[in-house]
């Protein structure tokens, strides 16, 4: 009522605002002596609809301020890059500012926050990668307040609830969303807050089911599907999360043991194997209190939210029935009665955790470059989604340039309509850049191919090189006539001529050790 108001007064429809007026004013009742008297004294009416014009001003930006998810605060997750990321990422380019479309990795994160009105986030992270992260910031000027929280840790998934116990006290929210910072999804955050609320959960988690990845012929050993290596299983409602176990903490793998109490409460419950964990979390500030006191579990998602499922699940029975054997075998228990779920009272669980899956879809893009593999795929997905990803509200579109307009490319030279260039960057007479990213301030030489490949700033590709499936960091050197395949490329590091790796992670050795 309060907007409808506010945009009558704007446009001049006096009645709109008047009826709405007394809507708000009688909580829904219109009664015939307000038309009436509307009808009979519109200089009455035109003088109350100008005078409160303020009031209600007032009234709508208090409203548009709790309509902000600022009952949520923001936890982005950015230590340096995991093993799986080596040698790209190292002590100073974490895979918080790892470039996916030459767009910081973390910046697709923030970018979610400032559409769902998020306001204020803490970015969890080392002294050296905070300083580029602040750079970043400044640059953007994305409207999200921005304080970090310096770790001395390695930065990966070990060590992630010790990280977070150090914020507890900081977060002023009942609820707080914690997010990895590799997590790029054109997913409303929203839509898993409202599952979080209308539920009264501990945890929500946000998990996605895998998409199909494209080949790029037998020399392509990226896995054809996205998914995890961990159980979840839902109960009846498909909503509520009751079993979450990783398949690694199973002593056989083709196993998967569940306890006789969950069946009795569950008897009806779909077990999954294949959905990705985007790692994007709701915490309660209840949950948050919880982690503090449990200083015995390290890592967020390995023991942190099992052990919130797995509490979650143990509801002693009200009136506990002593086993019945059955004839002929001693100590056997019948199905039936271990199935029932009649000896168990219902009693409310003082935990609980949800869950939003999100099905395979070419319209929603959720997916991590938590791998070489994932962040290769996603530059073949994401220009798809970049207008989205980088808007700032829903339901809105920002102009994005595939190829700056400071970048020199030869006439003769061919960039993929799914390709990028950077800012300064020199493209070469005859070179073709298909599916492939080049960074800011590049010089890529004559008769090179680029397919399916990432180049971070500062690197120069001499010519007639060949580079397919790769990924070549800050600084490095290739020189000329080197064909490359599915390789990695440290930062600062020289490729010598003519060579032809494959299937490697090419560092100096000291980085080694």
């Amino acid at each position: 009522c309060l907007h409808r108001i506010r945009s009558g007064l704007e446009q001049g429809c006096w009645g709109t605002c008047f009826m709405f007026s007394v809507i708000q004013a009688t909580g829904g009742r219109v009664s015939g002596k307000s038309e009436s008297l509307w009808k009979n004294n519109k200089s009455v009416m035109f003088i109350f609809c100008f005078v409160s014009r303020f009031a209600i001003d007032s009234c709508v930006e208090s409203e548009e301020r709790r309509t902000k998810m600022r009952e949520f605060q923001a936890i982005i997750l950015a230590g340096v890059g995991e093993n799986r990321m080596y040698p790209v990422t190292n002590e100073s380019l974490g895979k918080a500012m790892l470039p996916v479309c030459n767009v910081p990795v973390i910046s697709y994160v923030l970018h979610s926050f400032v559409r769902a009105r998020i306001d204020e986030t803490f970015i969890v992270t080392n002294a050296e990668i905070a300083k580029e992260i602040s750079v970043y910031l400044a640059e953007v000027a994305l409207p999200i307040k921005v304080e970090f929280e310096i770790t001395t840790g390695d930065g990966s998934e070990e060590g992630t609830a010790d990280a977070l116990r150090a914020l507890v006290d900081k977060i002023e929210s009942n609820d707080v969303f914690v997010v990895s910072c590799d997590l790029i999804t054109t997913l409303p955050l929203h839509r898993l807050a409202d599952i979080h609320r209308l539920n009264d959960a501990s945890v929500t988690c946000l998990f996605a089911e895998p998409q199909k990845v494209e080949s790029d012929g037998p020399g392509d050993r990226r896995p054809k599907l996205e998914g995890s290596e961990d159980y979840v299983g839902f109960a009846a409602d498909g909503k509520r999360v009751v079993l979450l176990k990783s398949q690694a903490d199973c002593i056989d793998l083709d196993e998967l043991k569940v306890s006789r109490r969950l069946l009795q409460q569950h008897p009806s419950m779909t077990v999954h194997t294949n959905l990705m964990d985007a790692h994007c979390y709701i915490l309660s500030k209840a949950a948050l209190l919880l982690m503090k006191e449990r200083t015995n579990l390290n890592s967020l998602r390995r023991d942190f939210i099992p052990y919130l499922v797995k509490q979650s699940t143990r509801l002693p029975p009200a009136n506990p029935t002593p086993p019945v054997s059955t004839p002929g075998a001693r100590g056997d228990i019948s199905l039936m009665r271990l199935l029932s779920v009649h000896d168990i009272q219902p009693v409310e669980p003082t935990l609980s955790c949800y869950a939003l899956v999100l099905p395979a879809s070419e319209t929603v893009l959720c997916s991590r470059a938590s791998s070489m593999y994932k962040l290769l795929e996603l530059h073949r997905v994401v220009p798809r989604y970049l207008k989205k990803l980088m808007a700032r509200a829903e339901d809105e579109e920002e102009a994005v340039t595939l190829v700056a307009t400071t970048a020199a490319v030869h006439p003769n030279a061919s960039v993929g309509p799914d390709s990028m260039v950077g800012v300064e960057s020199t493209i070469g007479e005859q070179t073709s850049l298909k599916r492939s990213a080049v960074g800011s301030h590049c010089v890529i030489g004559e008769r090179v191919k680029l397919v399916n490949s990432v180049v971070l700033d500062y690197v120069t590709i001499a010519a007639g090189c060949t580079i397919q499936n790769s990924v070549i960091s800050r600084s490095a050197q290739v020189q000329a006539g080197v064909t490359m395949t599915n390789c990695q490329v440290a930062p600062s590091f020289t490729v010598p001529e003519k060579s032809a790796p494959k299937n490697e992670a090419l560092a100096a050795s000291d980085d080694f050790f």
